[in-house]
């Protein structure tokens, strides 16, 4: 890797750096690369006058953004910023981004890419983190660069576009008198190209490195063989030219092959489906919730001019197949869901022509990148077999300043995959080479001795039609190490109720193992969400939250209309869930935590129930999820305090039938799984097709609806039947 005459302790350590392949011939570039040569002047003798840029009514063509660089480029020089010197660019997505970047690698200066909405304590941290000489900002985003200037020691110039400001070098005076005409740094491939920070959702950010063939390879692997860019091709999108996603799809990829930019000054998702109207997009760029959002628009099919779009892509966070469907269905066309960082490209992504049961999937390998799924001690796991992730391909993870970040982001230099990088994901792969994301390593929730991959959760929870987007964390719990919370953002339009907790807790049931349900529910404004600069959530933040609202005792603040289901309702669906996880049947289950909840232990009773339910399998009598649902109420409620029979059992008890087969649609074992557990037949069947997992959603169901009916029917629930219970 080059150094462009970067103090050493800056980069990283060399026993530490990633082992990148070039598995494409496209990828052998020359030793002299400078990219503004590679990917804007070649483009100047065919398509100099070809639309390069698209904003709003504006319209650049590549002969004219050629010439606004190279002005740029020779005011940069004449300030005395060259090569190796870093240069911060803050703004939202503007052509003048587009005009800064390729200045600076016109020069060999190397862009630092910060967000816009940074504030004050982390604007200073980057500048001087990448010890930046100049920042270029658009005024908008001023007022932060002025606060901080006096605590950056290294930055001696702020270059401002848009409105004066007083001690500040205005780009349009800069660039007046310049000439069209600039030449381009001598480069080496292996030089630093880029530093972007990471989202910092677990802590500080970290500067990423890459280089300049790093940055090159973006076009020549997800570009060309997913996207399959063409000249005619117009990109556009909402990501910010700041972000991993924007950069890589409107800094980097469309000048390779003669494309255009279309930049969105706001996003709504009405003026995005005007912009593929206005512009002639092709391909279009957008996060999950952004593409949920345009979903919304009703009638958009009829309203909007669609026919040039041809393509669109979501990254940033997990894709519900939900989403996927729907936007076929309306629109004709697909989203592919494509995984990738600020520190390997993308490595991982659908495609057109991908067979439906695989979507939801995060596809194949992108061409020019390995990936594998190992164990704990890095040997590849079987197909089906979760693991951590790892990757290899012409990029790795390199960290600015950081060796810490370093050796943990690369396979040791003793294992078997020594130099692979560590994106720090927990992956699946299956028999037929598609990989199925389940968690970032640290979004892991141990529960009751099970480990569920939190992100595993928010992609169930976001594939139910009235979900806008979801955070799942573990909130530590005295019984079980954690127990699984979602904080769930709704549609506009949808209401939060305890029977939408109920349906959600269901539907995920049906999506992923029934024991990885999230046991607490709060609704949510999407603004509440703790959330980086890029925009992604911080479940570290809402981990803390909930640890402080736990110590302070106090209940959550940001639920609209509280409206769960009671404490006591909820910890007895957790022990059913727990007895089932142990080996116990659906009766016993049932008894066991409605028993418990009344502070009732026995060991007769799951006996009981089990041999009752066992006598009714062959008589189309209630299921065993029904059969210890009726014994709990009528253990809670079958006799008054003074001990006369009272009418609340009876009661409650038909409530009960009435609202399972509300739900479920029958009563008796046969009808509701298909087979006769009466029979070796029946049980056989019943272990053959993974019915278990069915069963445990009837016997949570039906130890829920017990618990609320028990509580609606006495004054102070769960008081124990009989006080001496214990005793006996």
């Amino acid at each position: 890797m080059g150094t462009n005459s970067i103090q050493e302790e800056y980069l990283p350590p060399k026993e530490f750096l990633p082992q990148n392949v070039k598995l494409l011939p496209e990828l052998e570039y020359p030793h002299r690369l400078n990219l503004t040569e590679v990917l804007l002047d070649r483009n100047i003798p065919d398509r100099g006058d070809a639309v390069a840029v698209y904003h709003e009514a504006e319209r650049i063509t590549y002969r004219e953004l050629q010439s606004r660089v190279n002005r740029f480029a020779n005011a940069l020089r004449g300030l005395g910023v060259g090569k190796g010197d870093r240069v911060v660019l803050r703004s939202v997505n503007i052509p003048e981004y587009l005009v800064w970047n390729f200045a600076c690698w016109r020069i060999g200066a190397i862009p630092v890419l910060v967000s816009h909405l940074n504030r004050g304590s982390e604007l200073a941290f980057k500048i001087n983190d990448s010890d930046a000489v100049a920042v270029c900002v658009h005024s908008e985003s001023y007022a932060d660069v002025g606060k901080v200037r006096a605590e950056c020691p290294h930055l001696k110039h702020v270059i401002v576009h848009g409105d004066q400001i007083p001690d500040t070098l205005h780009l349009e005076d800069l660039i007046r008198k310049q000439s069209e005409h600039a030449a381009g740094a001598d480069m080496s491939r292996e030089d630093i190209g880029r530093i972007i920070y990471s989202s910092g959702t677990t802590g500080k950010p970290k500067a990423i490195l890459n280089t300049l063939e790093g940055i090159l390879s973006i076009s020549d692997t997800q570009g060309r063989h997913i996207l399959k860019v063409r000249p005619d091709d117009v990109l556009g999108g909402h990501p910010y030219f700041s972000f991993a996603f924007g950069a890589a799809n409107f800094l980097y990829l469309p000048w390779r092959f003669g494309a255009a930019v279309s930049i969105i000054s706001q996003f709504s998702p009405e003026r995005q489906f005007q912009l593929v109207e206005e512009h002639g997009i092709t391909l279009l760029f957008a996060v999950p919730t952004a593409f949920r959002m345009m979903l919304g628009v009703a009638g958009a099919e009829r309203q909007y001019r669609l026919s040039t779009l041809r393509l669109c892509q979501s990254a940033g966070e997990p894709l519900p197949e939900a989403t996927v469907l729907a936007w076929r269905e309306r629109f004709g066309q697909t989203i592919i869901n494509s995984l990738g960082s600020g520190d390997l490209n993308y490595w991982l992504s659908t495609f057109e022509g991908m067979p439906d049961q695989k979507i939801g999937s995060n596809g194949r390998s992108v061409p020019g990148f390995e990936n594998i799924v190992v164990d704990e001690k890095f040997n590849p796991v079987p197909p089906g077999t979760p693991g951590e992730l790892i990757v290899r391909g012409p990029v790795g993870q390199m960290y600015w300043r950081r060796p810490d970040a370093q050796q943990k982001g690369v396979c040791p230099p003793d294992s078997r995959y020594a130099g692979w990088s560590r994106p720090g994901l927990y992956f699946t792969q299956d028999s037929d080479g598609y990989f199925w994301y389940k968690s970032r390593l640290d979004d892991m929730i141990v529960t009751s001795g099970y480990k569920v991959p939190g992100g595993e959760v928010e992609v169930a929870l976001n594939n139910h039609p009235v979900v806008l987007e979801s955070a799942v964390i573990g909130v530590p719990d005295k019984e079980r190490d954690n127990v699984i919370k979602a904080f769930v953002v709704l549609k506009e339009g949808q209401s939060p109720s305890s029977q939408l907790v109920q349906e959600l807790q269901d539907f995920v049931k049906q999506e992923i193992e029934p024991y990885k349900y999230p046991r607490l529910i709060e609704f949510v404004t999407a603004d509440s969400l703790p959330r980086t600069s890029t925009g992604k959530v911080q479940r570290n933040a809402l981990r803390d939250r909930e640890i402080e609202r736990a110590a302070a005792r106090v209940e959550p603040l940001s639920q609209p209309g509280k409206t769960l289901e009671p404490q006591r309702a909820s910890d007895v669906r957790r022990s059913v869930d727990d007895a089932l996880a142990s080996g116990l049947y659906c009766a016993e289950g049932v008894i066991l935590a409605l028993a418990k909840a009344q502070g009732v232990e026995s060991d007769l009773l799951p006996r009981i129930a089990t041999g009752f339910c066992g006598g009714m399998a062959g008589t189309s009598g209630p299921c065993g999820a029904l059969t210890g649902a009726v014994m709990g109420i009528g253990l809670a409620l079958g006799r008054s305090r003074g001990g006369e029979p009272t009418n609340a059992s009876y009661t409650a008890t038909q409530q009960l039938i009435r609202e399972f087969e509300q739900a479920f649609g029958a009563r008796n074992c046969k009808d509701l799984l298909g087979c006769d557990l009466g029979t070796p037949e029946g049980q056989a069947a019943f272990r053959n097709s993974r019915l278990h997992e069915r069963c445990a959603a009837y016997t949570g169901k039906a130890a829920e609806i017990a618990a609320r009916l028990i509580a609606e029917a006495k004054d102070d629930p769960f008081v124990p039947a009989d006080p001496h219970a214990k005793a006996r």
